[in-house]
């Protein structure tokens, strides 16, 4: 029995201890892969802000008789907008700065970049909420604007 012990044991240091188990285990393809798409998001994200530094307006002043019930909007960051540069995306949306980020506002603003995706052509643009942040008022929305499309109507 000492025996076995002993050749088991050396068995065991020896290799590489990969046994396959029945359980799940550590996917490090899989936590890998999520670490690089957070990254690349931080990236754009930062690269977004860098841009629009020059963008953001700070004309805007508060509404007096507003009642302001949560943090106000300050400024937008927009992340994968190739087609249509931010400077027009903040004119489309100027109107909601200093306004409460709440889900009814982002979810104009949202409302607001997609209907003047469309009208320019790109009818699968998707416009979504990547983060954020009450405390700064910063609002960073992905855009995914897919193929610009003209409809032809042929007699």
């Amino acid at each position: 029995m000492r025996k076995l012990l002993t050749v088991l044991f050396l068995f065991c240091c020896m290799s590489d201890m990969s046994i396959a188990s029945p359980f799940g285990g550590y996917d490090a393809g899989a936590m890998n892969s999520q670490y690089m798409q957070d990254l690349r998001t931080h990236e754009a994200v930062t690269r977004a802000r860098a841009k629009n530094d020059a963008i953001i307006s700070t004309k805007t002043t508060p509404k007096p008789e507003q009642q302001i019930s949560s943090a106000p909007l300050k400024s937008i960051v927009f992340i994968n907008n190739n087609s249509i540069p931010s400077e027009t995306l903040i004119n489309v949306v100027q109107s909601s700065f200093n306004e409460p980020m709440n889900a009814v506002n982002i979810a104009k603003i949202r409302k607001d970049i997609m209907k003047y995706y469309q009208e320019n052509g790109f009818y699968s643009a998707l416009v979504m909420v990547n983060s954020e942040n009450p405390q700064t008022g910063e609002l960073v929305l992905e855009i995914k604007e897919g193929g610009k499309n003209s409809i032809q109507i042929q007699d």
